[in-house]
């Protein structure tokens, strides 16, 4: 069953309909949401601030583009990226609490993945073509892959990432990151 509204320490499920627009930005409350199959788009700042929210479904929506700072500062510890997605914006996962990510879209934008304390694996897939200045900056990342599609790579890509150790192609190719 699904439950909208607020209440006093109640934590809430939400289908996330499309225009719903960001029209649950800031609720505490929200710990799970499911895209409704209609839904094209997360919108900027959708679930920005929604420290609670620890699930997020994609289900059978179409979602090609999710939006800036769509899940700023959100409890998110895993999510499964659609195959449909194209676009993430600025910001997209500023200080979420994600652990790992495997990303299948052409250009990771600036500050991605800013803050991202917990995020210590991530995956680009084949198809990825270009990340932005300071698209992983701040996290504690451990392994890196990254594919032979990536042509081009913005200024300060990994600043403050101090626990990267690993960075191995997709062909297995590994480089190690010399201790000082």
């Amino acid at each position: 069953m699904v439950e909208e509204g607020f209440g006093a320490g109640r934590m809430v499920e939400v289908v996330y309909q499309k225009g719903d627009g960001k029209k649950y930005k800031g609720r505490k409350d929200i710990t799970k949401v499911t895209v409704a199959s209609d839904v094209d788009e997360i919108a900027d700042y959708a679930f920005y601030e929604c420290s609670s929210l620890t699930e997020f479904n994609f289900g059978d929506s179409k979602v090609t583009k999710i939006g800036r700072a769509a899940f700023w500062d959100t409890g998110i510890t895993k999510i499964e990226l659609p195959d449909t997605l194209k676009e993430m914006g600025s910001f997209a996962f500023c200080g979420s609490k994600l652990k790992e990510i495997e990303v299948d879209v052409e250009k990771i934008n600036s500050h991605t993945f800013l803050s991202c304390h917990e995020l210590v694996k991530v995956v680009l897939k084949e198809g990825v073509t270009t990340v932005v200045d300071n698209a992983f900056h701040g996290p504690n990342i451990y392994m890196f892959i990254w594919p032979d599609s990536v042509k081009k790579v913005g200024r300060d890509v990994f600043n403050g990432c101090n626990q990267l150790h690993k960075v191995r192609t997709i062909h297995n190719t590994t480089r190690r990151k010399k201790r000082k």
